[in-house]
């Protein structure tokens, strides 16, 4: 008796292994690049299509960055050869003047945030997600 290996649909890409499944939350590390500093929060895809990055309220009120963004897909997801291969797509922030690339490998999602209207980097965002966490989704 064989189980099929559970697979994931990727808009743009195709069907891929059930690691490359970026819907539901995710742990997220919001680095403050010249303040050398990180606030906490969570990261959740309710779709390819449309995100929410929630942070902690009183680190990034000190911060002086938004607690709650809304992210928008504003172009395709694309295999690329970066890390040996991983899917990168682009975002919009509803409510803030970013554009983020989002770089994703299994278990593991990093996106620069950069100012929308000059190439400049302010932030970067790292998630992640554990074994633990897919063999539960995909028992």
């Amino acid at each position: 008796m064989s189980s099929k290996h559970p697979v994931v649909s990727i808009p743009d890409v195709g069907s891929m292994d059930h690691a490359w499944d970026v819907l539901g939350p995710w742990e997220v590390d919001f680095e403050l690049l010249e303040q050398n500093d990180r606030v906490p929060g969570e990261l959740a895809f309710n779709s390819w299509d449309e995100a929410e990055l929630r942070l902690d309220e009183a680190r990034a009120s000190v911060m002086g960055v938004p607690a709650v963004v809304r992210l928008e897909r504003d172009s395709e997801i694309e295999r690329t050869d970066a890390g040996g291969g991983a899917l990168e797509w682009m975002m919009g922030a509803s409510g803030a003047p970013w554009s983020l690339r989002c770089v994703m490998w299994p278990g593991d999602l990093y996106l620069r945030v950069e100012h929308a209207e000059h190439d400049e980097e302010l932030f970067r965002l790292r998630a992640r997600r554990t074994r633990e966490y897919y063999a539960a989704k995909y028992p």
